[in-house]
């Protein structure tokens, strides 16, 4: 029998099992289907219309939207079409009200209706079944918050441990997902390399990792998903572990991340170890931006030695709590990147947000990157002992101090391949001597007008960025000036000038949060 020769009836079946990403084909490829599925396109587009992105309504004063993902879970339970339409999901809870929201999640979790909804989601799940999980103990860890009484129970997690669960629970539902903004509670994850791990947790999250890696053309929860954006303020205070990114590094449809705030560090003290969790999986991220986050060579290393196919890699490094890498070593960090990226990095960008000591090492070469193109680098990167002269500033049991005229020369320092510089001078240089940025770039600049255009000949565009623009002038001047070709550096300082008169000491991540409206606290 044809398609358009059965009856109306089952003509109508056939197109729900169409939505929603076959629907619109599939009503067009006739008059009698379009006829037929009228009431399924008007549906499909309010659908589309009020599911595709979606996020908390953050108004206080109103009782209306959803403000918990258990609010949603309860949503998807009574329809579960929506959860197909959420391509754009933003579960930061941005500017909250906490004492509203802990009200309303005791609200939530103490109807019985809401609570049915949620267990029949639970039972239903076959990522728990693969992960050994029990449904009904994922709901009665759900009840512990909604319980009244002064009395924690005993079996009480912590508050956001059941916003992390229903988030979980979310995001095994979710196939056509492109966009991630996590919940800002997803960094009391508890993480899985602590002595007790949470398996309950981690053993789901494995699950959909494991799912949307290797069903990608399938239904898979996440297995559509493309970009991780952030999810955190940038702070001294408050800390994000890389490692809360784990499940989703693996995932072949993700390209992009674009996050905040994170520690990679492993120092048995204040920093937050970041271990590569899927063994034997690598990543198929292209673009990675790290703003104010803080992170050592060997935490570097171990994102990057998973991730072949990195062509753009921005990173900003902020001290954070107790003084978590207070002397932090760029040169072994841009190391790391060279050795397992070299080959496919075309963009690159290196700057210090917040420097509290000293540069431990500096950056003496990058003629490992292959195919460099663009690069920001901060002065004072530059500002420390070649990695592989034995010698550190500011770590324990070495008073060295490094002589700025053994800094390389700019051109000696990058790639052939180079076409775009922009350099920053910073006005906080940490415990480095004063000036030391300005001495810094004084040597890196030697001879450049004569050796330029035999190193760097695809070069294109130079700029230096300045944090304040009111003494720039004097002080580039006063560099220049103390070299025999400043003659030829002219026109470069008049580009100079009109780069720092338009846009002064802009960097890319002052760029990213305002392009993602992250401020610091």
């Amino acid at each position: 029998m044809l398609l358009l020769e059965l009856p109306v009836e089952l003509l109508d079946t056939i197109i729900d099992f169409t939505l929603p990403d076959g629907l619109e084909s599939f009503a067009l490829s006739c008059r009698t289907v379009y006829n037929v599925g009228k009431d399924h396109v008007r549906a499909h587009n309010l659908y589309k219309q009020r599911w595709t992105r979606f996020r908390y309504d953050i108004r206080c004063n109103t009782d209306h939207g959803f403000k918990l993902p258990m609010e949603l879970l309860v949503t998807i339970y009574e329809d579960p079409l929506i959860a197909s339409y959420i391509q754009i999901a933003d579960f930061w809870q941005k500017d909250f009200d906490q004492e509203q929201i802990t009200r309303r999640k005791k609200r939530v979790l103490g109807d019985d209706t809401n609570l049915a909804a949620i267990g029949g989601l639970l039972g239903q799940s076959h990522y728990l079944r693969q992960a050994n999980q029990d449904p009904e103990q994922w709901l009665a860890d759900m009840r512990d918050e909604g319980e009244d009484g002064d009395e924690e129970p005993e079996t009480y997690k912590g508050p956001n441990y059941c916003i992390n669960m229903a988030t979980i629970l979310l995001l095994t539902l979710l196939p056509n997902l492109r966009e991630l903004i996590l919940p800002n509670e997803w960094q009391s994850l508890p993480y899985p390399y602590t002595s007790r791990p949470d398996e309950q947790l981690w053993s789901v999250l494995d699950v959909i990792t494991r799912e949307a890696s290797l069903r990608s053309s399938s239904n898979a929860s996440l297995s559509r998903l493309v970009t991780i954006l952030p999810y955190a303020r940038i702070s001294y205070e408050d800390r994000n572990g890389l490692i809360e990114m784990s499940p989703f590094l693996p995932i072949k449809s993700v390209e992009h991340m674009h996050i905040a705030n994170c520690v990679a560090v492993d120092d048995g003290y204040e920093g937050i170890p970041f271990t590569w969790r899927n063994t034997g999986r690598s990543s198929n991220l292209r673009i990675v931006e790290l703003a104010g986050c803080c992170i050592n060579s060997s935490g570097i290393t171990e994102l990057v030695k998973h991730t072949p196919h990195l062509t753009t890699l921005k990173y900003s490094h902020d001290v954070k709590w107790q003084a978590c890498q207070y002397d932090w070593d760029a040169g072994n960090f841009v190391r790391a990147i060279e050795q397992h990226c070299g080959s496919t990095l075309q963009t690159l960008a290196v700057t210090i947000d917040k420097l509290g000591g000293m540069v431990v090492t500096g950056i003496v070469s990058m003629h490992g990157f292959k195919c460099l193109e663009s690069v920001e680098l901060d002065i004072m990167v530059f500002a420390g002992p070649p990695p592989d002269s034995g010698k550190r500033q500011g770590m324990p049991g070495q008073n060295y101090k490094l002589d700025v005229s053994h800094v390389p020369r700019l051109t000696d320092i990058l790639p052939r391949t180079i076409k775009q510089v922009k350099l920053f001078i910073p006005s906080d240089t940490g415990e480095a001597d004063a000036d030391i940025e300005f001495d810094t770039l004084a040597s890196l600049f030697r001879q450049y007008a004569i050796q330029q255009p035999l190193c760097q000949p695809d070069l294109v565009g130079l700029s230096i960025g300045f944090e304040h623009v009111y003494s720039w002038a004097d002080e580039v001047r006063r560099v220049f000036d103390a070299h025999s070709d400043s003659r030829e550096l002219t026109p470069l300082l008049d580009h100079w000038q009109a780069t720092s008169t338009i846009n002064p000491g802009l960097t890319w991540v002052e760029e990213f949060r305002e392009r993602y409206g992250i401020s610091s606290h």
